[in-house]
């Protein structure tokens, strides 16, 4: 099982979506804590990501899962 930390956010006016994978974690928690840890990186001081973006973590599952 894979969970995958993954950045959306808006293009200048609002015209596209940029999304990309941040990193990958071997569970929920993990991924959260990795979330935590790139909002800071990303200049949060209030663990909100900035207006117009996300950090969301997905999960995928493996094919021997």
């Amino acid at each position: 099982m894979k969970w995958f930390l993954v950045y959306v956010g808006l293009t200048l006016g609002g015209e596209g979506v940029q999304a990309f994978k941040l990193t990958e974690a071997d569970s929920m928690e993990n991924c959260f804590v990795e979330r935590e840890l790139a909002l800071v990186n990303m200049g949060s001081q209030d663990g909100y990501p900035l207006e117009g973006s996300q950090l969301v973590c997905l999960y995928a599952k493996e094919e021997n899962d």
